[in-house]
């Protein structure tokens, strides 16, 4: 692992935080480093504050040597590459729409919000939202990695967002695309068209 990689992994982090997706301590990252190894934030650490050494390295079976301890839900991020070879980048947010849409007490777990753009369509699709679990439990690791074994992204109730790809802009995309879709819906509520409604009145 070169210091290049590392530079890049807290640029991002920093970046993440910027982009007002997560406030505080809270959210958090991890980057594919070799075969064997993983980048993660530590815990109780803001990605803005993130600096070279505060960069946790830990092998595929949990193990680090680092001072710091990893983030709690490392065992959410080490399942998402177990299960997926082609993924790079594991990303966990707190975005405010994305956590209003996990909090709503008729949420569709199937399809947490409408579709309302093609563009939506081909890349998210219908937002598979996990029930509510602890965070760093064992079942919420187990559940991510049932979703992410078929998506790239998932909805985790009363709790934030987390998107998978095979490049930090992959997965920082499709988290901006979930909070913007997101943020329609609540613009838009009981006036809203989806797609498939669109399409529809394109055939009436």
């Amino acid at each position: 692992m070169s210091r290049e990689q590392v530079l890049e992994f807290v640029n991002f982090c920093h970046l993440v935080q910027e982009k007002g997706l997560v406030s505080g301590p809270g959210g958090n990252c991890s980057c594919r480093a070799d075969d064997r190894n993983i980048m993660i934030t530590p815990t109780g650490r803001s990605l803005e504050s993130l600096t070279e050494e505060d960069v946790v390295v830990m092998d595929i079976d949990g193990r680090s040597a680092h001072k710091l301890k990893p983030s709690k839900e490392h065992a959410l991020h080490r399942n998402c590459y177990a299960v997926r070879n082609d993924v790079r980048v594991v990303l966990h947010v707190h975005s405010v729409y994305s956590v209003a849409l996990a909090c709503l007490k008729d949420l569709d777990y199937a399809c947490a919000a409408p579709v309302y753009t093609a563009g939506y369509a081909g890349r998210i699709g219908n937002l598979t939202t996990l029930p509510y679990f602890e965070s760093g439990s064992a079942a919420l690791a187990d559940g991510v990695k049932q979703v992410i074994a078929q998506r790239n992204s998932v909805l985790l109730a009363n709790h934030g967002l987390l998107t998978v790809g095979s490049s930090y802009e992959q997965a920082l995309n499709l988290v901006e695309e979930v909070e913007a879709n997101a943020q329609l819906f609540f613009i838009l509520r009981e006036q809203g068209r989806s797609l498939d409604e669109a399409k529809s009145g394109m055939r009436a």
